[in-house]
């Protein structure tokens, strides 16, 4: 079998990925900018390749979630965002993102649990600042889709 070392990468994503891989748990302590997201993103496409997971739950700051995930808003106004980035592009996605405001939310929401309830095969990207974990409507959907779909966590 071949090992396939993700496009693009920097000298010590293709190590991080390497030794990563396989492991049940993986941490990668680095500064900001030095290009952890890629290597999340690389990871959990490499183990939604082999089986192991379909879906992504990322757990980010409030002011950053929106560097993984750009809400429709922002994609209107030719925005992109970490997935459309460095995502492989045999690996299809649906993501959604946490949104606190009331009226923002619902409306996200309602078209990301209709995406995820007719996904077909895609692997699911959700994208949830820390601070969502105080509300238990959000604690409550976060375990519903943790014992739903297999799951790679990322913080």
């Amino acid at each position: 079998m071949s090992i396939r070392i993700p496009e693009k990468a920097l000298e010590w994503q293709k190590k991080a990925h390497l030794l990563s891989r396989d492991l049940p748990e993986f941490a990668i302590f680095a500064d900001q900018g030095t290009g952890k997201t890629k290597e999340i993103i690389d990871d959990a496409a490499y183990n939604y390749r082999k089986g192991r997971i379909n879906a992504l739950l990322v757990f980010a700051p409030n002011d950053v979630k929106t560097n993984w995930v750009a809400w429709p808003g922002m994609l209107e106004h030719g925005e992109t965002d970490a997935i459309m980035e460095h995502m492989p592009g045999d690996v299809l996605v649906t993501k959604g993102l946490w949104l606190s405001q009331p009226g923002k939310w619902k409306a996200h929401w309602k078209h990301f649990e209709d995406q995820i309830n007719s996904h077909h095969g895609e692997l699911i990207v959700l994208v949830v600042n820390y601070e969502a974990l105080n509300l238990q409507r959000a604690f409550d959907f976060l375990e519903q889709f943790c014992r739903t779909f297999k799951v790679m966590i990322a913080c």
